[in-house]
């Protein structure tokens, strides 16, 4: 069996962005005085939960990439790949939060890495063809 340490450690990072995307919802939450289960009444809630959601539409999209960069390419090149995927995400999240306008170029530049992500996995298994 071959390990994936970083690659590991890049998922747990995203475990870690997803839990940090939970307690921005939850703070504001505790702000707006908006108990559960409604999803509306305060502009600050509502970007915290959308957000957080759209970062978890787009774990799930990027998370399968992940692995698959690791076992067609590198481990190092998955983990490159999901730490700087996390990091635009995060900055995604606080700037979606702050202001909605300032998630668009976190939002675009996460987007190219998945799409980039995509071709890198094709191109892998093509290469492994031939």
């Amino acid at each position: 069996m071959q390990a994936y340490p970083l690659t590991s450690l890049a998922t747990v990072l995203l475990a870690v962005l997803m839990i940090f995307t939970v307690l921005q919802v939850a703070r504001a939450r505790r702000k707006s005085g908006i108990a559960p289960p409604a999803m509306t009444g305060d502009p600050l809630l509502e970007r915290a939960l959308r957000a957080q959601m759209n970062t978890l539409e787009g774990v799930a999209i990027f998370l399968p990439l992940l692995w698959l960069l690791a076992i067609w390419w590198t481990d190092q090149i998955a983990a490159i790949c999901g730490l700087l995927w996390c990091v635009l995400r995060l900055w995604y999240a606080l700037a979606y939060v702050k202001a909605a306008r300032q998630r668009i170029l976190p939002f675009a530049l996460s987007f190219t890495l998945i799409n980039l992500s995509v071709i890198g996995v094709l191109a892998g298994i093509i290469r492994h063809w031939f």
